[in-house]
This record gives C-alpha cells, structure tokens and sequence, in this order.
C-alpha cells in the first residue's frame, strides 16, 4: 500500500491566543488552497506570516497582491536573515513585508534559501523591490 494514499499533506499552523475566528478562517483557507505551495502558517502576537516553497515565491506574492480577498498592494520591506550559526538546512531568511490598506493589514511571506540559490525577483510585481 502506498503512503501517500493514507496520509494527506498538511500545512503546519501555529497560533497563539490573539487569533480571532476571522483569521483562523483565513488560515484554514490558505493552508488549504496552497497545499502544495505553504509548508507553515504562523499567527503569533498578531502577525501572520507565511512560509512558501522557493518555485512558488513569485506566484503566491502575485496572488496576495491582486485576489480580490487580500489586496495587499503595499510591498513595505524586503530583508534577509542569516542564520549561518544557527541552522545547518538553510543559511537565509527572505521576508516580504506586505501591507493591505484596504483591509488595514500586515503580512509577512518567508522562505528560506542558502547561499548557492537564486529567488526570482519580484520588481514585476512590485516597483519598490527594486
């Protein structure tokens, strides 16, 4: 018998006792239309952030910029955190700081990456990544 027909991917979610039952709705949404795309969702101190596969980067800003339920059109940041002491599976933290003005809302996409790998740019999506 196959394994991947007992077990169904998850994504994993941790939230804390800020979380209301509109964004854990958001969240069950997310984790279950990006199965193959989120593999974390954290919602902790009222911050959501979103980790995503590497390939999918690119597709998932695009859709958090123009869905109709997101509309966040505000890239705020781009930063990257080393982690060279204190991870031995990946040596970099991309974060995209997005903001929603229509919703009054921040969120933070993640992926990880080391030194050897290139992540698409985004100045097509946003001119202020340039």
């Amino acid at each position: 018998m196959n394994m991947n027909t007992i077990f169904k991917k998850k994504v994993v979610v941790k939230v804390d006792n800020t979380v209301d039952i509109k964004v854990f709705k958001y969240i069950q949404y997310l984790s279950d239309i990006f199965l193959n795309d989120i593999y974390f969702i954290t919602f902790l101190r009222g911050q959501l952030n979103v980790y995503v596969k590497k390939p999918k980067l690119f597709f998932l800003l695009s859709f958090f910029k123009n869905h109709s339920n997101t509309q966040f059109k505000l890239l705020n940041d781009i930063f990257a955190i080393d982690y060279i002491k204190y991870n031995k599976f990946f040596r970099f933290e991309l974060v995209y700081s997005l903001l929603s003005v229509l919703f009054n809302t921040r969120l933070f996409i993640k992926v990880h990456t080391d030194e050897f790998t290139a992540i698409q740019s985004v100045t097509q999506l946003f001119a202020g990544a340039n």
